[in-house]
């Protein structure tokens, strides 16, 4: 609900609250969310404004680990394997208390006779639990001295707290995470040019504590809905015999030292950046965009689990970017982009803070920074063409890009992409719209393959246990991108009456996609259609929709760390109805 308007001449408001209270379609799974939004504009003059505005979210959620024990007969036939857990010399039982209880650093399943799947089923189960709380203030100030110049303060804080709990094994408290940023912005004019520079500065202290070492994701038996209120490994006897400590104000919380996982951590980043952005018209039909930033980054980081444990470091992070444009002609232009950055993307610990690490040759706490300088890449080049008396728009690119990506307590992985893009975008009158978009992006990694869990011995039918049998993963040449399809194709196609009746139907159809670093589980070619109708008149709306119309059983990976252990079913046929009334 929204609700806003002037005040006075020069000053307006806007209030605005939104709430859900959802179960969803997986079991146990929950969604509790409340957020307050409110906005005040005020221009006393013609030479400054001030636009403020608060907002507050909470939401008491679970999150979706998906379906474990993956086969290939799972995500293309819908077979699950059960099983329980034999360790502590039990038998084999049809209870998962029996596996709550006797779950352990090394599992062994007596696995049966696969049986349909239900892809309601999750890893998570009731005891899973996460609530979290942020808030956010901003404040945004616009100087016009004079018609070609200009300065504009951005300043906002945020603060964030949340915790979770899930039965599977995962452990996260964030306690709390915030930041102070300020950006002074110089926009002006020389010559028909335009130049953005300005220097920005930003403080942020994250305390953030985490348990991801023992999460036996494999031993829980989804084969029946019946067996998921004892999918908790907290209540195992060996619960307490890992390297997880009790976490400091939160009883019966536990998490692992920061020293070992590199994600626990108390940290603070000190950060003063300059930067200039311009757009240089060289002639009628040449452009060039070029822009350069340096990030002088100062970092303390103590692990809140071991006493005298700390590091600091300091760095400058180079980002610089260089395009230019040439129209071809009055509806067809064409581009040339080069991006370079370097970032601490290598040493993001729990809820964006930084990590601690041992040097293995002096075993003192450290923070190497390469860690804080991964470099990326950018080249892209494309076309853009207006047609049909600015009816038909269309776009085209081709890209090559690096990026680094750091998986928890493992090494940066380099990832290389590069592809190609097609949309276009069709509009003859205000009844019809209709887009189209194509895009083949190939994307990889260096093997040896990355340290990938897995928490109980091969499944049957399933991928080679990594810990016994190395041999059986690619130690040479390049891997696919997990997650990342060759080929996606999107369309739209909305259609409205001068009645106000009208619909919308879209569909998203995607080639095959590995869901682990080695592609021994891959996802199959897929799509999803979602359609509706809906009436508008001025204050009114009508709207009625349906998600995934035929009904398809579709899969998304699995973070590729744990794309052995599971993959996540999406929703079957949803139906939804809207009412919306303005006032």
């Amino acid at each position: 609900m929204d609700v806003g308007g002037p005040i006075s001449s020069k000053l307006a408001y806007r209030l605005s609250y939104s709430g859900e209270d959802s179960q969803g379609y997986w079991y146990d799974w929950l969604k509790q969310t409340t957020s307050v939004y409110g906005a005040l504009s005020w221009r006393p003059s013609e030479t400054y404004d001030l636009f403020f505005v608060a907002r507050g979210f909470s939401a008491d959620y679970r999150e979706n680990f998906g379906i474990n024990r993956p086969t290939q007969a799972l995500i293309s036939d819908g077979l699950y394997i059960p099983g329980t857990n034999i360790n502590n010399n039990t038998s084999a039982s049809p209870a998962n208390l029996q596996n709550a209880l006797n779950v352990q650093g090394s599992n062994v399943i007596a696995f049966g006779t696969p049986v349909p799947v239900d892809y309601r089923q999750t890893a998570q189960g009731p005891a899973s639990h996460a609530h979290g709380n942020e808030f956010n203030v901003q404040a945004i100030q616009s100087f016009k001295l004079q018609p070609d110049f200009k300065i504009i303060n951005n300043t906002i804080w945020s603060f964030t707290k949340r915790d979770t709990f899930n039965s599977d094994g995962f452990n996260e408290i964030v306690d709390p995470a915030w930041f102070l940023d300020n950006r002074t912005e110089f926009i002006f004019k020389i010559a028909g040019n335009t130049v953005n520079a300005g220097l920005e500065e930003k403080y942020q202290h994250v305390l953030a504590y985490d348990d991801f070492f023992f999460e036996p994701v494999n031993v829980w038996d989804l084969s029946n809905r019946a067996l998921r209120s004892d999918i908790n490994f907290a209540l195992s006897n060996y619960f307490g015999g890992f390297v997880h400590q009790p976490v400091p104000g939160w009883p019966g919380r536990y998490a692992t030292q920061g020293i070992i996982n590199n994600d626990t951590s108390d940290s603070e980043e000190y950060n003063v950046s300059p930067y200039s952005q311009g757009t240089w018209k060289a002639s009628d039909r040449v452009s060039i965009v070029s822009g350069g930033r340096l990030d002088f980054m100062h970092v303390k980081v103590k692990d809140p689990l071991t006493p005298n444990t700390s590091a600091q470091t300091s760095v400058v992070e180079p980002n610089a970017n260089l395009s230019g444009v040439y129209k071809v002609s009055p509806t067809v232009s064409t581009y040339l982009t080069y991006n370079y950055s370097q970032n601490y993307s290598g040493d993001l610990a729990d809820a964006g803070g930084f990590g601690i690490y041992s040097d293995s040759n002096t075993g003192l706490a450290t923070i190497p920074k390469t860690l804080l300088k991964e470099a990326s890449n950018l080249y892209e080049a494309g076309t853009k063409l207006s047609l049909l008396e600015n009816k038909l728009f269309v776009s085209s690119d081709v890209f090559y890009q690096t990026r680094q990506n750091k998986p928890q307590g493992q090494p940066v992985i380099h990832y290389e992409y590069y592809g190609f893009e097609l949309s276009g975008n069709y509009q003859p009158n205000k009844y019809f719209y209709a887009t189209l978009g194509y895009s083949w992006i190939n994307g990889s990694l260096p093997a040896p393959v990355p340290f990938q869990g897995y928490a109980t011995q091969q499944i049957p039918g399933g991928p080679p246990n990594p810990f016994t049998n190395p041999a059986a993963y690619q130690t040479t040449g390049r891997l696919r991108a997990p997650g990342q399809p060759l080929n996606t194709v999107n369309a739209l196609i909305s259609y409205t009456l001068d009645s106000g009746i009208g619909f919308t139907v879209n569909g998203l159809l995607t080639s095959k996609m590995n869901n682990d670093y080695q592609g021994y589980l891959v996802i199959p070619v897929q799509h999803e259609i979602d359609g509706s109708i809906f009436y508008k008149r001025k204050q009114w709306e009508f709207r009625f929709k349906v998600n995934n119309l035929t009904n398809q059983h579709n899969w998304t990976p699995q973070n590729p760390t744990y794309g052995l252990e599971g993959v996540v079913a999406n929703p079957a046929l949803q139906m939804f109805g809207t009412i919306k009334y303005n006032f």
